[in-house]
């Protein structure tokens, strides 16, 4: 019983740990970008359940494309809309960088 208690935390912990992560990046060759995580980004990529969390990992990985539009009076924001999340980003010639996931009603507050 001890084992099997001490094999779930384990694997608990890793689960987290791969989430927590940074950096991530894209496995398709189409898309070369790094993408990178902010820290807040992580923490609430964490924060969320598990079916959430894998489509928005999903669309974060086929950046920059999916429902994306350039946010106004920013010049290199953008947002990607995933159901009723929106992920903020910034994009460079080599690098995505990931600044907020967030529910719809206060992604642009």
């Amino acid at each position: 019983m001890r084992d099997e208690m001490g094999k779930s935390l384990r694997e608990e912990k890793e689960r987290r740990r791969q989430y927590r992560r940074v950096e991530m990046k894209a496995t398709e060759a189409a898309n070369s970008m790094e993408i990178t995580l902010s820290k807040k980004a992580s923490k609430e990529l964490s924060a969320l359940d598990r079916s959430t969390r894998a489509r928005i990992v999903a669309g974060i990985y086929k950046l920059p494309s999916g429902d994306v539009k350039k946010l106004q009076g920013y010049p290199a924001a953008f947002r990607l809309r995933i159901g009723g999340f929106r992920i903020l980003f910034e994009m460079s010639a080599s690098e995505i960088r990931v600044s907020d996931i967030l529910p719809r009603g206060s992604a642009y507050k």
